[in-house]
């Protein structure tokens, strides 16, 4: 997650990442205040030694590519996200705890796309300032969406092509990615064993930050359900987080990340600390 909407969360300009912002003084300068700073301070530990690799908008299969190469062999077009972090390996290769939390932005960023071409890319500015993690910074989040909405002025048949898309075509998105999502949670955790076949590794579960959308509901039960097995098949530590708060931009509220921090720390092996 990488403290995504979180007001001290650390980039700099340029790179090679999304929107032309480099994640690398996030990896340690993260914000204090996200899961990964929390899990720290609760176990004495410094930044050299407590990483957030978290990047926006990265989806499960960009991750595998991400951990077997260090870098995405080229731009996710719906995203916008590329990134080329050779280091990733190595930080992997020098754990001792691995979290992985991947797979909402799976079927996020499609539906953002979906919305971008039922607009006819009106909805640019909203969706990259929702993907970015940026929505909190911007002021009210509501406020915020609200006058993205009404600064559009679709016409009817971006009205009826949006309708579509909350109606139906996001459950067919939801359908179409699962799969692609759960085969890439598989290669991720095949990668790192390769890289570092001792390390525990705690498989985060989902929250279901959109529980009124039936379709998204069903996609998170789902991928909880198949963690799940996944984590005993591969002898991981599955990490349930139910209860984790997030943001309107989906993404955790400080008291989500204390949450999901406290979660962590009760779920690391002795031996692993």
């Amino acid at each position: 997650m990488a403290g995504v909407g979180l007001a001290d969360v650390q980039y700099s300009a340029n790179g090679t990442s999304t929107y032309g912002v480099d994640m690398r003084p996030n990896f340690k300068g993260y914000s204090p205040d996200c899961y990964v700073g929390k899990v720290a301070s609760k176990l004495g530990l410094d930044r050299d030694h407590a990483i957030d690799l978290g990047l926006p908008a990265l989806t499960a299969p960009d991750l595998v590519d991400m951990i077997r190469d260090g870098k995405m062999p080229q731009m996710n077009m719906e995203s916008g996200c590329y990134y080329v972090y050779p280091e990733f390996q190595d930080y992997i290769r020098k754990a001792d705890v691995i979290s992985i939390q991947i797979g909402s932005n799976d079927a996020f960023v499609p539906c953002v796309a979906g919305l971008w071409n039922a607009t006819n890319h009106k909805s640019d500015a909203l969706a990259s300032i929702i993907l970015s993690g940026n929505l909190r910074s911007s002021g009210s989040a509501v406020s915020t969406i609200l006058k993205g909405i009404k600064d559009m002025e679709l016409t009817k048949e971006e009205k009826n092509a949006s309708w579509k898309l909350i109606t139906s075509d996001m459950a067919k998105i939801c359908d179409r990615i699962y799969p692609q999502t759960t085969s890439a949670l598989i290669s991720v955790v095949q990668e790192i064993r390769k890289l570092n076949p001792d390390v525990q590794i705690l498989l985060m579960g989902y929250t279901d930050p959109v529980p009124f959308i039936p379709c998204w509901h069903n996609y998170f039960r789902k991928l909880n359900k198949f963690e799940k097995q996944l984590a005993e098949t591969y002898d991981l530590t599955y990490v349930a987080i139910p209860k984790a708060k997030t943001d309107l931009d989906v993404h955790p509220t400080i008291q989500g990340h204390e949450y999901i921090a406290n979660k962590i720390v009760n779920a690391i092996d002795v031996k692993a600390e």
